[in-house]
């Protein structure tokens, strides 16, 4: 090869040592091709390379090249073929800078803290549509895994932590685990919000707050949009000191279909069942017996109805006695008598009979 020959803006080249460098550059009549010197040992202040040249310079050691120097305009970049292994700070200086990663459809993290595999892994990555953040890991340590949200140094977890390694910090803001998501202190939503499971409050109030001074309050509470139909709990002020513990049912309610019904549910099963009070737009009934279905009062077999037109029916035991001071009852002794009895403040029970015909 002639000397100087396609690497006329190399300077400075001094002594040869011992090793091998090969570079990928272009000779006078323009074509690419590989140049060897052995032992080289060189000291080079510029290079200058071609301008708007897709491989403008390279280093390539046989068929594996290492690095890749494009000048074509408009796109200049230096492309690394193979692993970097950085010992100091990574800085993007420049301002604007930004860091890529290969736009991969994978479950592989594309920014990782830490990978061994795609099942573990902790970093991030992107989905279809979706940046992902993960603690994947399926060893024995892996129901200790959780991902921490900091406004301050963790306390613990780490090295590099105050308290050593061994245990989670205590100091998180949130974090999310094989439990759940934990989060430290008042959580404020500003948007509808949907739960897809149980909430559990423990030792905590559900609190609903309109501190605004103006009347009528919002009315804002528990709402249940059903298949046809709705309903609220809710309280409502409509002046200052005047409040409404609302309980409303929306639908046709001129029927007995629409209700609200207390129940007691034993653990002894259903027939053992308890329905105090059962209202609906017509009749308030108390003490209905269960019927055959769970949770479904009888209303045909009930000790006293109220009806909406003001009458009060009630089914009088045959017999029956006051058992405190003051208690009035009545019984119906056959079909022609009714018995009033009344436990006076002696604790003397007197009665008195009305004939019925």
């Amino acid at each position: 090869m002639p000397a100087g020959k396609g690497i006329s803006q190399l300077t400075q080249v001094s002594t040869v040592t011992d090793g091998d460098l090969f570079l990928i550059t272009d000779d006078t009549t323009g074509a690419s091709r590989r140049v060897s010197w052995p032992n080289l040992e060189a000291s080079i202040n510029n290079i200058t390379l071609a301008d708007n040249t897709t491989g403008a310079f390279s280093f390539a050691e046989g068929a594996n090249n290492y690095i890749t120097i494009d000048t074509t305009n408009g796109s200049e970049k230096t492309i690394f073929h193979q692993d970097i292994q950085v010992n100091q700070t990574l800085s993007l200086g420049a301002s604007g800078a930004q860091f890529f990663a290969f736009n991969e459809d994978t479950v592989k993290v594309k920014y990782a803290n830490w990978y061994s595999s795609n099942t573990r892994q902790y970093g991030q990555g992107q989905l279809w549509y979706e940046q992902w953040f993960g603690a994947i890991d399926d060893t024995a340590g892996a129901a200790n895994r959780r991902i921490g949200f900091y406004l301050d140094t963790p306390s613990h977890g780490a090295s590099d932590a105050a308290g050593g390694t061994g245990q989670h910090p205590t100091n998180d803001r949130m974090h999310i685990d094989l439990d759940g998501v934990y989060i430290a202190d008042d959580l404020e939503v500003n948007g509808a919000t949907t739960l897809n499971g149980t909430l559990t409050l423990p030792d905590a109030d559900i609190t609903f707050q309109d501190n605004n001074g103006t009347y009528p309050t919002s009315g804002k509470g528990f709402y249940w949009d059903l298949n046809t139909d709705e309903a609220r709990i809710y309280a409502i002020q409509s002046a200052n000191d005047y409040i409404d513990l609302v309980f409303k049912v929306s639908d046709n309610t001129n029927n007995q279909n629409d209700r609200w019904v207390f129940w007691l549910d034993s653990y002894e099963g259903q027939s053992a069942d308890s329905y105090p009070l059962t209202m609906s737009a017509d009749n308030a009934w108390f003490f209905c017996d269960p019927s055959t279905s769970d949770g479904k009062p009888d209303t045909n077999d009930w000790k006293v109805i109220i009806n909406s037109n003001g009458a009060i029916r009630q089914k009088a035991p045959s017999s029956v006695t006051p058992s405190d001071n003051g208690e009035l009852v009545v019984e119906a002794t056959n079909n022609t008598t009714l018995t009033f009895k009344l436990k006076g403040s002696d604790g003397v029970v007197r009665s008195g009979t009305l004939t019925l015909s």
